[in-house]
């Protein structure tokens, strides 16, 4: 009997020296954990913090409103008209050649533009956007998003393009937008945003940081597949500066519709007061909106390799002969003097007096030629209108 006593006394005080060590164990290991936690929480909140927030928060960039160009009376030469766009992000799409499949049925893809998409998504970053879709309506729109949980990956955006409003009459003076083709690492972020453009030529890329503007920003709360929950805090894009030329766009067209009956012809009108530029125009010329609105390589290629070259603006960068300001000098003169009349030819009854200088000169129907010796460069001519 005092034999059971022992034992069982001698149990209780095994079990509860294993308690104890199974207890200060549970109590070490719970520290740890405690510590760990705090450690995480608290003591190293600065790094994890913004870890934590991007795995949960989007940051997009928002792409600024293009300036206006205006001529010198304020009429609009270049501005923007809203359209809807669709976007892919292949990192959210996962299969991203069926997911075109079925966006396809929403918005037509031909079969090439699709493979082309395809083979984008694979050569690049699988985080930035792709511009699928330009020009949508309003009724696409509503049923892309209607069926967003079927379209991951796939976004709906406002958008600006270009609009030229003077065609070609100021196409070389107001140029044109076209894609970004490289993006440095000091470039502006909206250079990487899908569908961004810059400008290629003209005032257009002359002025392209003032017209520009400065992008925005807006923070977007995702779920664990990227869907947007909420806005959580957004900076408005700034729009870009309106630039107002010294061009007067009425008279660059009345000159224009004179130099289109020949084949290649440019012309220049300066203020003589203050200097300005009032015309500058150029033929044959070409329309800045079927460039900036996206152009077949096809279409590309026959204007750049056309034998009249309407992408060149003959008034700054056409190479003339020597002394073409001669013709200047004629002009004046016989402007003067009653002497410049059209719908007829005849021979003067004398050189023409310009200051100390004697130019022998011929009219013919409202054009003076200035003719130089054998040894010269030729005929010049210098149209009145």
């Amino acid at each position: 009997m005092f034999d059971q006593d022992n034992h069982e006394r001698e149990a209780k005080r095994r079990f509860s020296r294993r308690t104890l060590l199974v207890g200060a164990g549970q109590m070490a290991g719970l520290s740890v954990l405690g510590w760990r936690l705090f450690q995480l929480q608290v003591v190293n909140h600065g790094r994890y913090a913004p870890l934590a927030d991007e795995n949960r928060i989007s940051l997009q960039t928002l792409a600024p409103k293009r300036g206006r160009i205006l001529d010198r009376n304020g009429l609009v030469l270049a501005d923007n008209e809203e359209h809807f766009r669709a976007t892919l992000t292949p990192g959210l799409a996962g299969d991203v050649a069926h997911i075109l499949s079925l966006f396809r049925r929403i918005v037509p893809l031909q079969h090439d533009e699709l493979e082309k998409l395809v083979r984008r998504a694979k050569k690049q970053s699988r985080n930035p956007s792709i511009l699928i879709a330009t020009d949508l309506s309003f009724e696409q729109v509503a049923e892309i998003n209607l069926f967003a949980p079927r379209l991951p990956g796939i976004a709906t955006q406002t958008a600006w393009r270009r609009k030229y409003r003077q065609g070609p009459a100021t196409g070389h003076v107001v140029g044109y937008v076209g894609n970004v083709e490289r993006v440095g690492l000091d470039d502006d972020a909206v250079m990487r945003l899908p569908g961004m453009k810059t400008g290629k030529s003209g005032i257009e890329a002359g002025m392209e940081k003032q017209l520009r503007g400065q992008g925005g920003t807006i923070k977007i709360e995702v779920d664990a597949h990227g869907h947007a929950v909420r806005d959580l805090e957004s900076q408005e894009p700034r729009e870009g500066r309106d630039v107002l030329l010294t061009i007067d766009a009425a008279l660059q067209k009345r000159i224009l519709d004179r130099l289109m009956r020949e084949r290649r012809a440019s012309c220049v009108v300066l203020d003589v007061t203050s200097g300005e530029v009032v015309v500058m125009a150029s033929v044959p010329g070409f329309d800045p909106g079927d460039v900036a609105e996206g152009i077949s390589n096809e279409s590309w290629q026959r204007l750049v390799n056309a034998e009249d070259k309407p992408l060149l603006n003959r008034a700054i960068a056409g190479q003339y002969p020597p002394r073409l300001d001669v013709q200047t000098g004629n002009g004046a003169g016989g402007i003067a003097k009653g002497l410049c009349r059209s719908g007829r030819t005849r021979k003067l009854p004398r050189d023409l007096r310009v200051g100390r200088s004697f130019l022998p000169v011929l009219e013919t129907n409202g054009a003076w030629r200035r003719r130089f010796p054998p040894s010269g460069q030729g005929i010049l001519r210098c149209l009145f209108l």
